[in-house]
């Protein structure tokens, strides 16, 4: 079988009528919402980001997995945040986010690139620890000569968005944000050649600067 080197771009989307009435009336209500309650927050963030997902298989058939394999990966994500004040606050990030992976009978790390915007609601408590949750949405580009690992790395792809469970400190104008991401649903084995389903899971640390604080003060 020929290496074959893939190119992940955007795809096209293919927008029905009610999609896009859809996609409007949240624009317009999340704008009506951003004016009718004033920023919170709104700064920088960047931090590291760990992969804590592991399986019992091994990506050749022909030698079956005995041992516990981790796909183990180290990323930064790096990019901007926005809160808005009320009760229960909500929070959205957009981040760039370079990933270093290293799958299972690979000596060589592979580099990959996403988008991700996590959005989560939570509460904050005595104006300082903020427990929340959400959910996170990611586009990932990936250009990579990945041989028998193509199944891998397109299931892994459909499965990146998924949900956040975490909780967050503000240190003064310095907001840190501890998460746990978790996948809605695992990747059946039968599709990557394993012998166990795989659930993409990741440990998030994000400190963030809130440049609202900095104009205020």
């Amino acid at each position: 079988m020929k290496h074959r080197r893939l190119h992940f771009l955007f795809q096209p989307i293919n927008l029905k009528p009610m999609n896009i009435k859809k996609c409007i009336a949240s624009i317009f209500l999340i704008a009506f919402y951003c004016t009718s309650h004033p920023s919170k927050a709104l700064g920088v963030a960047a931090g590291p980001s760990v992969g804590i997902a592991g399986f019992y298989s091994s990506f050749d058939a022909n030698i079956p997995g005995k041992d516990k394999i981790t796909i183990s990966n180290c990323a930064v994500p790096i990019g901007m945040f926005l809160m808005l004040d009320a009760f229960l606050y909500i929070r959205f990030d957009i981040l760039f986010v370079p990933d270093w992976y290293k799958l299972p009978n690979d000596r060589d790390a592979k580099f990959f690139k996403h988008i991700t915007v996590p959005i989560t609601l939570g509460i904050s408590l005595l104006d300082t620890i903020r427990p929340h949750c959400g959910i996170i949405f990611q586009k990932s580009f990936l250009d990579d000569d990945l041989s028998n690992k193509i199944n891998f790395v397109k299931e892994y792809k459909e499965h990146a968005t998924g949900y956040l469970l975490g909780v967050g400190l503000d240190l003064g104008n310095f907001l840190i944000d501890l998460d746990f991401k978790g996948s809605f649903s695992s990747i059946p084995k039968s599709n990557i050649n394993h012998l166990e389903d795989y659930n993409p899971k990741q440990i998030i640390l994000k400190v963030g600067y809130n440049l609202v604080g900095l104009m205020k003060g």
